[in-house]
């Protein structure tokens, strides 16, 4: 099963729930698992926590966040644990509907030659349709947004009903295991991998209101988990950071 362990990523920011001691022991772990590997039950549950959220108009203020502290969090050292933080914020948040909750990830990699054809485009919805590209199918049907304007929610792919190729599983793999240093393998996965899913997705995925799109949250879940597994490489990496 695809799954890792919010315990050990947290750890590097020392943002756990119940770490006691000197040893860092988890007294609570969260697992986030590929958004396959859930059972119906798990991901409709995760489904119609994001939707009680936006209707109790706590949503947007995520993309309101994002698109603030755009400077702080992309194209500097701080963009992998910002993002991280910004993760346990939004868990944290589904938590407060349902404590079951635990955010999933998307592993892009799977159908990186054919991205449009992921299953995730039939649970969230698919490209956008009609001049305004709107979403009009799955979870997330003709949402309503308020930030920054009042809007459909909106996708747009970059090769009309076809999204360009994502990066494969060996280029993220050869990018984790040649960059040593953070802020070289930040830089990396943050220009190439990490901007080309938003950029093919695009409409409010290819904005700083990106988190308006609730694949953002899919997208940023595998984000962290590449970050995770950097950081496995040995003890000398988990708390390397440079800026």
């Amino acid at each position: 099963m695809k799954v890792f362990f919010a315990c050990i990523t947290l750890l590097a920011l020392g943002l756990l729930e119940g770490v006691h001691g000197q040893a860092g022991k988890c007294s609570r772990i969260r697992v986030r698992k590929e958004i396959r590997q859930m059972t119906d039950n798990e991901r409709n549950a995760y489904l119609r926590a994001i939707n009680e959220l936006k209707k109790r108009n706590k949503y947007e203020q995520f993309a309101y966040i994002h698109s603030t502290y755009e400077v702080y969090a992309h194209g500097t050292p701080d963009f992998f644990p910002w993002h991280r933080q910004f993760l346990l914020n939004f868990e944290n948040a589904l938590r407060e509907i349902d404590p079951s909750i635990n955010i999933p990830y998307w592993d892009w990699t799977i159908e990186s030659q054919s991205p449009e054809t992921s299953i995730i485009f039939k649970w969230y919805g698919g490209n956008g349709q009609g001049r305004s590209k709107c979403v009009v199918d799955g979870a997330f049907a003709r949402w309503t947004l308020s930030y920054p304007n009042r809007h459909c929610l909106q996708r747009s792919f970059d090769e009309g009903n076809k999204i360009g190729s994502f990066y494969s599983a060996e280029v993220i793999n050869a990018i984790q295991d040649t960059n040593d240093d953070f802020d070289d393998f930040r830089q990396s996965f943050e220009s190439g991998p990490h901007g080309q899913v938003h950029n093919g997705i695009s409409g409010d995925m290819k904005k700083m209101i990106s988190p308006n799109d609730p694949i953002f949250w899919l997208h940023h879940g595998f984000v962290d988990k590449v970050y995770y597994d950097w950081q496995l490489r040995g003890p000398e990496f988990v708390n390397k950071y440079n800026g």
